[in-house]
């Protein structure tokens, strides 16, 4: 009389361009006078029959199922004797082959006006062709985040969560479309939240010194440009004076800044230093037209007038604040295209005031028209961030 077992751990899937899935099992047999076995894969949307190969007392087969990764499947082997012999089993479909290689990035962020730290989670997946996987992150405080589906490999992806502070978390990396591959795990540790997060006085304070700071220091540097020109010193004396008295005011406001606001201001010296030169640039177009007392020194031509307010402009909204705080903080803090546009905003709105400031410690050394040209670009730059805000918004990128 024969008999006939399944394998357990033979059982392994890989799935099919077309739909559904390859599953390969083999057992042992004895006694199988017609070397005839067959086995018959169900999974509820239909069974699928095919022969195995029978090499002594082993047998192997191959199956097109309509199966999918991680279903329940039901198999059986029988040899076709005429007293035929029969074994069954049932178990969840495992697509070893199919399991993603994870890699997963933990980035600690600010926090929000509730005092939970923000965490970014930067998840590579690496599997082979043919495997679509399916994933969803267990965040490790009884939430979840949104399933994401991949078909082609690597992938990333990025999921920012609000935690709790003062504690300390587990997150799971579940493969829903193979759960034999198991979980990817990540530790999260927060931290308490400071004041500038969760007091609205001290947040308050934060904007103010941020406002004072951008303002003064603006009108320092431009000031102290000024101040290299003979002409400009002939005309108001003291110019030198109000450009010492806008920087000092300037450091001190950055002084409490750095002391009572950096952790909650994401790239605390990339984004200020940013502004800044955003702002410096914006407001040397006052110099760009003849007959300043810029010229001939420091700029013996408006062209070269033109082209330091242009370098310092694009150095400041480009440079530092596009490529070094935008493009690598923001899977931390995080950041979005809209923070960008908003840090411009911020800054250029402050630089109506700075420029005015400098016109009038400047006497006669400028014109009204002058500053006309100054406050044109920076209205023109803030048409064009209020824009880039409004369409980033529409195409929920923010």
């Amino acid at each position: 009389m024969c008999t006939i077992s399944i394998d357990p751990n033979s059982i392994n899937g890989v799935p099919l361009v077309l739909g559904g899935t390859q599953i390969s099992v083999s057992g042992t047999v004895a006694n199988c006078a017609s070397q005839n076995v067959q086995v018959t894969i169900d999974c509820g949307p239909g069974a699928s029959t095919a022969p195995a190969v029978v090499s002594g007392n082993t047998w192997t087969a191959t199956v097109d199922t309509r199966c999918v990764c991680g279903s329940r499947i039901w198999i059986t082997a029988t040899c076709q004797d005429p007293n035929p012999c029969t074994d069954r089993y049932n178990t969840i479909l495992p697509c070893r082959h199919c399991c993603p290689q994870v890699s997963t990035t933990v980035n600690q962020g600010l926090w929000n006006s509730s005092g939970q730290q923000l965490v970014t989670f930067v998840t590579t997946l690496n599997f082979p062709a043919g495997c679509p996987v399916t994933v969803q992150r267990d965040f490790g405080d009884t939430t979840f985040g949104v399933t994401q589906t991949f078909t082609s490999s690597p992938a990333t992806y990025t999921e920012t969560h609000a935690y709790t502070t003062g504690s300390g978390y587990t997150s799971n990396l579940n493969v829903l479309s193979n759960p034999t591959c198991g979980t990817s795990s990540a530790s999260v540790t927060t931290s308490s939240a400071p004041s500038c997060a969760t007091k609205s006085l001290c947040q308050a304070l934060c904007k103010l010194f941020q406002f004072l700071f951008l303002l003064f220091g603006s009108a320092a540097l431009v000031s102290l440009v000024a101040t290299t020109s003979p002409a400009c010193i002939v005309i108001n004396s003291s110019l030198p004076a109000v450009a010492t008295g806008f920087a000092i005011t300037a450091g001190a406001s950055l002084l409490i800044l750095y002391l009572a606001c950096r952790k909650c201001v994401c790239g605390f010296w990339r984004k200020l230093l940013g502004q800044l030169l955003t702002n410096v640039g914006a407001i040397l177009f006052m110099f760009v037209l003849p007959l300043n007392c810029t010229q001939p020194v420091p700029f013996a031509l408006p062209f070269y007038a033109f082209g330091a307010a242009l370098l310092c402009l694009l150095v400041g909204a480009s440079f530092v604040l596009y490529n070094l705080w935008f493009g690598f903080l923001r899977n931390q803090c995080p950041l979005t295209i809209c923070d960008y546009w908003q840090a411009i905003k911020d800054a250029l709105t402050v630089a109506i005031l700075s420029a005015v400031l400098v016109y009038v410690s400047m006497g006669l050394g400028a014109t009204i028209v002058h500053l006309g040209l100054a406050l044109l670009v920076i209205s023109l730059l803030l048409i064009l961030s209020n824009q880039e805000i409004l369409i980033n918004q529409n195409a929920n990128k923010c």
